[in-house]
């Protein structure tokens, strides 16, 4: 996860994508809005980076319920290396870890270092459900996904076209990149080529451009290279209506504890 203030390809807070992932992903409402999340963060170019997420999910959340999962994550992430990255792997594990229920008790655990948590029971699902490869709607779901955002539109349009959910307004009860940002607004509107400066998809593509960085103000060796990368990643976030705006903007529910982000996921759960 990222350490600081970090956009991804489509400039969502790299940390808050991840906690809606999670959220989707043990809620079981949505699978499009589950892997809409991961491919967010996977394609900005934290692709081992999202496998490790995996790997610490399940050992919070589905371990209790399916101790020898671990072995078949194993399994696809070797796979996964072998075959040099094909998201595909990485899909197969989350539509069998979004088939079953989870369990926060080891979650719970280790979060109760770092927030209040009132003692909680959750009742424990029924999962007999086996691991399935799921080739044909894996395959559907690859298709779908599109791992270079230049498909022909105008720079500026991309944000409004491919931006398709807002993030969570309940992963608020966790520590933020944005709560540590006086300026957060500023920063995504004004100084945005900086923070997506450290997601490698954005690093790599200022640098084929000979970008490089004045304070938070980006500078190009010369106009030339300048306009070449405006006109192919101009997304221009200053300049999008407000509903693209609030995709990312959005404000936090006030007063959300993990109690109640806890309680929002699992229904049955005694707090």
């Amino acid at each position: 996860m990222a350490k600081q203030l970090t956009f991804t390809r489509y400039l969502y807070n790299a940390d808050e994508v991840l906690f809606s992932f999670l959220e989707s992903l043990l809620a079981k409402k949505d699978i499009k809005k589950t892997i809409f999340w991961i491919s967010e963060y996977y394609y900005s170019g934290f692709k081992d980076e999202s496998w490790k997420y995996i790997f610490t999910i399940y050992e919070w959340f589905y371990k209790e319920i399916k101790p020898k999962w671990d072995k078949k994550i194993k399994v696809d992430y070797e796979l996964w290396l072998e075959n040099k990255g094909p998201i595909s792997y990485l899909l197969v594990v989350i539509n069998n870890l979004f088939s079953i229920g989870s369990s926060p008790k080891r979650f719970i655990e280790i979060a109760k270092q770092y927030y209040e948590i009132n003692r909680i029971n959750v009742k424990k699902e029924n999962n007999r459900i086996s691991w399935k490869k799921n080739k044909r709607l894996v395959n559907k779901q690859s298709k779908m996904l599109i791992e270079d955002n230049d498909m022909g539109e105008k720079a500026w349009k991309i944000l409004k076209k491919r931006r398709k959910y807002e993030i969570s307004n309940t992963i608020g009860c966790f520590k933020l990149d944005r709560y540590e940002d006086d300026h957060y607004i500023k920063s995504y509107l004004y100084n945005w080529e900086y923070y997506a400066n450290f997601s490698p998809i954005w690093r790599k593509r200022i640098e084929i451009h000979k970008g490089t960085f004045e304070g938070k103000e980006i500078k190009f060796d010369n106009i030339d290279l300048q306009e070449k990368f405006y006109e192919s990643y101009g997304y221009e976030p200053d300049e999008q209506d407000m509903e693209t705006h609030m995709k990312s903007l959005r404000d936090m529910k006030e007063k959300v504890t993990m109690n109640k982000w806890l309680r929002h996921i699992y229904k049955k759960i005694d707090i």
